[in-house]
């Protein structure tokens, strides 16, 4: 039966979906598996948005100063 396995590297845990040879996955697997991919996708995304803004008020604040 496929499974999803959790996987921690360099301070990060994520799923992988992992079958068997010849084992079929099932639509809500593949649909859970996507849906976990697009939100991991968008934690990066807010992670650089909060970088950048980070960044910019650096730049403000030495701008004032």
């Amino acid at each position: 039966m496929a499974r999803f396995v959790a996987v921690h590297t360099d301070g990060i845990t994520r799923a992988t979906l992992q079958a068997g040879d010849g084992e079929e996955l099932t639509p809500e697997q593949v649909a859970a598996y996507a849906a976990l991919k697009q939100a991991w996708a968008l934690e990066d995304i807010a992670n650089k948005l909060v970088g950048i803004d980070n960044a910019l008020m650096a730049i403000s604040s030495a701008v004032v100063d």
